[in-house]
């Protein structure tokens, strides 16, 4: 009966719902087996019994493949329910594979040779050519782990013969000989096969397939006829080439042509143009001869130039694809962290000393392209997504170990930020914040502090008021001063600002509401306070700040006024990001802490019942008794619930 229900006639959502319900009941029959496989063995009185229950059950699977296979052959207008219901049945499938295995995926490959060996091919052996691809890659990407090495050979050793089977029986020339009306599906169905097969290109017998599937993919890509499918071959060719640069090597010289005509043109979906560069750029790296990589990155980088001359305010969309080929080169060309396992001792040295040398002035180039397009027109300086291309491509040389066409020193990258943040629009100015953390972050130790004082100046100082009207410049601000402290403090404790500006600066987003701001702000004072790769001196230096005043009010009262108001007017489900810097004043500074408390106490009304002089002083006693452990929590819950006039119901269950 359920089999019968589940072949019902009809094309699944329009003519029949029925087993579309049926299709929740194989899964569910699947898992059964497949989670309750151990507690079954018991039943089993010989291994007999067992290989027999295993092959009737096979039987009953294989069975429902065939049933579900005819439910989901593709039609023309197909729907978005129809579309819904395909995928339900490939997860379906993903299932009877847990239970089946290979014996399954191989069904299917013969189902798909079969069809492609037929000689006078009808719709109905082109449709079930695409559903037998559909469902080969729904399970192949379910069972595939990009980093499963285990996974990996699986793929090699067993699923490598089935899917080169399916390619030695012309596939991709059939799919391009298919009639127009079947065409597009069949391209996206094969595409995105394709895409999923890292193992296969590979390896030695699937890389044989190389010129065939590059040649189908370039002329979707080039044809463009349809803007959709060319997106998915451009991104099947990306996924290819990050598994198999090595292999991708002699397709370079055509590589090269067809970018270099894609960079040209202004009419190539964006998308493309750059995830053409990408692969590109990562193959060549990939030959490890810098001389042949530097040539064809010089090559990008001045046709890039040359198309400069010809940009307009129409062709904005394009030059800012043009400025993120750029960026996309400069993600390339990172080589992998284990370089020593990449390159060998003498690839190394003669890497280093071409890289060094630059003899082609490819870095100077880069940034003469960055200064073009990010500097020279307000069209492009004001465009937020320019800025962060251009600091992307600053940015990746930072984690590198070797020298190459994309590492700058930290005092040109410098120069290039006090000339941007001069030319820029509001919404690029995190976006300099984050690049100069990152520089922070991976060479804190070489930083020139006049030099850093500079920038500092340029990226905050000077447009001081644009910061302060603005909450995320206000966030980029102090999460950049806490990376500071972070990992060298002095940077920043030395700069004849920190005191009179970054102080009192710091002091009024405690009482915004917004939560992102109070996570930063909080992580500053915290950060401020601890300076753990401070020295006696940073600590004296913090202390000495905070005990100081303005305006005849000490700067540790003012902070701790800030922090009450902000959190006793804070909603409830934000009152926890307020306690780590309650904790850590307590804890570092109790004596100082007190008094400061007890001020705003006295003097301020906080919430909706402020607290008496008597209430204060036991709250003042209880918080201190904590020390600034884990039990402040609780005594800062109470107190935020006292004054706002609500119950802790938790004390009364």
């Amino acid at each position: 009966m359920t089999m019968a229900l589940s072949s019902i006639p009809g094309i699944p959502t329009e003519d029949e719902n029925v087993s579309e319900q049926f299709i929740v009941f194989w899964e569910d029959f699947t898992e059964t087996y497949i989670d309750d496989a151990e507690e079954m063995k018991p039943q089993f009185t010989a291994d007999q019994d067992q290989a027999n229950f295993i092959a009737k059950r096979n039987e009953i699977l294989l069975e429902v493949s065939r049933i579900f296979f005819k439910k989901v052959l593709y039609y023309p207008a197909a729907t978005k329910e129809f579309r819904s219901y395909r995928n339900s049945v490939a997860e379906l499938f993903g299932s009877l594979y847990s239970l089946m295995g290979v014996s399954l995926y191989s069904s299917i490959c013969d189902l798909i040779c079969f069809n492609l060996d037929q000689q006078d091919r009808t719709t109905e052996t082109f449709q079930n050519l695409e559903a037998g691809l559909y469902l080969i890659y729904k399970i192949t990407s379910d069972i595939y782990f990009h980093d499963d090495h285990e996974e990996d050979d699986f793929g090699k050793v067993t699923l490598t013969p089935l899917i080169n089977e399916m390619f030695n029986k012309h596939l991709v020339s059939v799919v391009e000989g298919a009639p127009e009306f079947v065409t597009k599906q069949l391209q996206i169905t094969l595409l995105n096969v394709m895409s999923v097969l890292p193992f296969f290109y590979r390896n030695e017998v699937g890389s044989q397939h190389l010129p065939a599937t590059f040649n189908f993919l370039f002329n979707i890509i080039l044809n463009g006829a349809n803007e959709t499918i060319s997106l998915i071959a451009s991104r099947t060719v990306y996924k290819i080439c990050q598994d198999s640069e090595e292999k991708l090597i002699p397709f370079l010289p055509n590589l090269e042509l067809i970018l270099l005509e894609m960079l040209k043109n202004p009419n190539i979906d964006d998308t493309i143009r750059e995830r053409m560069t990408h692969s590109y750029i990562s193959i060549a790296r990939a030959t490890k001869n810098p001389v042949d990589w530097g040539n064809r990155v010089h090559g990008v980088l001045m046709e890039i130039e040359s198309c400069y001359s010809s940009l307009n305010e129409e062709l904005e969309a394009y030059a800012v694809s043009l400025i993120s080929c750029i960026s996309e080169m400069s993600n390339a060309s990172l080589l992998p962290e284990d370089v020593e396992d990449y390159l060998t001792l003498e690839q190394l040295n003669i890497h280093k000393a071409y890289w060094i040398e630059d003899p082609l002035e490819i870095r100077s180039k880069v940034l003469k392209n960055l200064k073009l397009f990010s500097l020279e027109t307000n069209m492009l300086s004001r465009n937020s997504i320019v800025t962060e291309k251009c600091c992307n491509v600053l940015k990746y040389g930072f984690r590198e170990e070797l020298p190459g066409p994309f590492t700058f020193s930290v005092d040109i990258v410098f120069e290039y930020l006090v000339a941007k943040v001069q030319n820029c629009n509001t919404q690029s100015i995190p976006i300099i914040h984050g690049l100069l953390e990152t520089i922070i972050i991976t060479s804190f130790k070489t930083i020139n502090p006049d030099a850093t004082e500079i920038l500092l100046n340029s990226i905050f100082i000077e447009i001081y008021s644009t910061i302060v009207s603005d909450v995320d410049l206000v966030k980029s601000s102090l999460d950049l001063f806490t990376t500071i402290l972070e990992k060298r403090p002095a940077l920043l404790l030395q700069t004849p600002f920190f005191s009179d500006t970054i102080i009192p600066f710091a002091i009024q987003p405690l009482y915004l509401h917004e939560i992102f701001v109070v996570k930063s702000v909080t992580k500053f004072w915290n950060t401020a306070i601890t300076l753990k790769k401070g020295n006696s001196n940073d600590h004296q230096q913090i202390k000495d700040i905070i005990n100081s005043s303005i305006q005849n009010t000490t700067i540790g009262v003012l902070l701790i006024e800030a922090l009450l108001s902000g959190f006793v007017s804070a909603p409830r489900s934000a009152i926890e990001y307020y306690f780590p810097l309650f904790r850590t004043l307590i804890a570092r500074m109790p004596l100082e802490v007190k008094n400061w408390i007890r001020h705003v106490l006295l003097n301020s009304s906080m919430g909706k019942a402020p607290l008496d002089s008597k209430e204060s002083e036991t709250f003042l006693n209880k918080l201190l008794l904590t020390r600034g452990q884990r039990q402040a929590n609780d005594v800062l819950r109470d107190y935020w619930l006292q004054v706002n006039k609500l119950t802790n119901f938790i004390k009364y269950i």
